[in-house]
C-alpha cells in the first residue's frame, strides 16, 4: 500500500495526530492513504475511533521506527 502522506505524531500525546491528519486531509483527494507514526499507546485506539466517527477507513497498523507504530488511514470519498 502506497502512502501519499505521513504525520510524525513521535513524541506528542494522542489526539495531536489525529488533529493533524484531520487538518492535512482537507487538502488531500479522495482515497489518499496517510500514516500517523505515533509512539503513543493511546493511539491503538484512538486513531480507529476517529476514523469511525469521521467516516475515514482503518487500514491497520504496521511497526514504523523503533517503538513507533504507524496507522494507516484512507481518506473518506
Amino acid at each position: 500500500m502506497e502512502v501519499q502522506e505521513v504525520v510524525d505524531a513521535r513524541g506528542r500525546r494522542c489526539p495531536w495526530g489525529i488533529v493533524e491528519a484531520g487538518k492535512r486531509f482537507r487538502n488531500l483527494a479522495a482515497g489518499t492513504v496517510l500514516a500517523i507514526d505515533s509512539d503513543d499507546p493511546v493511539s491503538a485506539t484512538q486513531v480507529p475511533a476517529w476514523c469511525q466517527l469521521t467516516g475515514h477507513e482503518y487500514l491497520g497498523e504496521e511497526a514504523a521506527a523503533a517503538g513507533c507504530t504507524r496507522y494507516l488511514v484512507r481518506r473518506k470519498e
